[in-house]
């Protein structure tokens, strides 16, 4: 089978969307090596490119904006003139990663698939500017109305898919995400921490610093505990609105001998960091599904993260579900998990049970399935 991605953010996003696009294609090229995979992308990172090379069998290829108008509106080349190069490359089936489709791809007889992530822009308008959500929506309703099937990333964004833009339930189809496979890698704790300066216990909070992710209740817990007890945290992001609002509360309320910030780290640093962690606390309001919880359950860390359906999804039983904006409650449950080492234990134990549900290999078996059902 040949088969084709929208890699822009696979070969160019350092996070989110480009750690799913790259793990899931590293997956393909790992378990089912006989197809073809085909890249389409705006120009690639040089390291990106070497990472999947490493798992390709000559069955890899790229496809960029072939002279300099293309490269100019390399926008425009994604949009309305890659359908011309699948139809001339005989691609069977075209994966939109990430929430679009190419113009005119719908008049072929090629194949395709569409992920959804989330519709926060739907769910917190106000989070976002009216531009960019009305951007968001075009392109996300363009491609739900001429894909073959679209893909949602958990049950929270199949049902949003539903009740925003009124898609028919049976088109579309709940496939989660995995982590990066170096999660799966049994190792221990390395130089790193002397690297970073970590302390030998602390809190782990991973995310952007926007208002949705709630960093701001996460301080306000560990204040309320500081008489008592004097946790660090580590936060490992960059960006986001939030930030200066945080280093502002940081700094009326002492807390910088409490708090530690990592803006850049690659996987294989951030996986040792997770390893380190005595929990991660996952605050944020809403997200698409979660994966930082995922990578905690693959590092033998504890989870303390919100009580809200969407959580759940990645948590199962394996996690510990509070309001995340009581910072008195979230600072008693942090207290409890943070000194009670057989709670630690115990849930360590059920996060490696939970993880079984989101390995690489499923998640591509599970994708390669819906392909092979698709293009027959």
């Amino acid at each position: 089978m040949k088969i084709a991605f929208d890699a822009k953010r696979a070969l160019l996003n350092h996070s989110g969307l480009g750690n799913y696009s790259r793990n899931l294609v590293m997956s393909f090229l790992q378990y089912f090596p006989a197809s073809q995979y085909h890249l389409f992308s705006p120009k690639a990172n040089t390291h990106f490119k070497k990472e999947l090379e490493e798992k390709a069998q000559k069955n890899l290829m790229y496809h960029f904006p072939q002279n300099t108008i293309q490269k100019i509106f390399s926008a425009w080349w994604r949009r309305r003139l890659i359908t011309p190069q699948l139809t001339k490359n005989k691609i069977n089936l075209y994966h939109g990663l990430s929430h679009e489709l190419p113009i005119g791809i719908d008049k072929t007889d090629i194949k395709t698939i569409v992920t959804i992530h989330d519709l926060i822009f739907e769910r917190y308008p106000s989070y976002y500017p009216w531009i960019d959500r009305f951007f968001y929506a075009q392109k996300i309703k363009h491609a739900c109305k001429i894909a073959n099937q679209i893909v949602a990333i958990s049950e929270q964004t199949k049902a949003d898919l539903i009740q925003f833009y009124q898609i028919p339930a049976d088109k579309i189809k709940v496939i989660y995400q995995s982590c990066d496979s170096v999660y799966y890698q049994k190792k221990a704790p390395s130089t790193l921490l002397s690297r970073f300066q970590l302390p030998a216990q602390f809190i782990l909070c991973v995310g952007t610093f926007s208002q949705r992710k709630n960093h701001i209740t996460l301080l306000k817990a560990v204040l309320l505990l500081k008489e008592r007890q004097q946790i660090k945290i580590v936060f490992v992001g960059k960006g986001g609105d939030c930030y200066e609002r945080i280093q502002s509360f940081i700094a009326e309320n002492k807390l910088q001998e409490q708090v530690i910030f990592i803006d850049k780290c690659d996987v294989n640093e951030l996986r040792e960091i997770y390893l380190a962690a005595t929990l991660l606390v996952y605050p944020s309001e809403f997200e698409g599904f979660g994966i930082p919880i995922i990578e905690a359950f693959a590092s033998n860390t504890p989870v303390i993260t919100t009580d809200k359906p969407i959580f759940k999804e990645a948590g199962g039983e394996a996690a510990i579900y509070v309001d995340t904006m009581n910072a008195a409650l979230l600072a008693s449950n942090i207290s409890n998990l943070y000194n009670d080492e057989s709670l630690q234990q115990e849930m360590i134990a059920k996060g490696r049970k939970q993880l079984l549900l989101f390995t690489p290999e499923k998640i591509a078996n599970d994708y390669m399935s819906l392909y092979q059902n698709i293009v027959s």
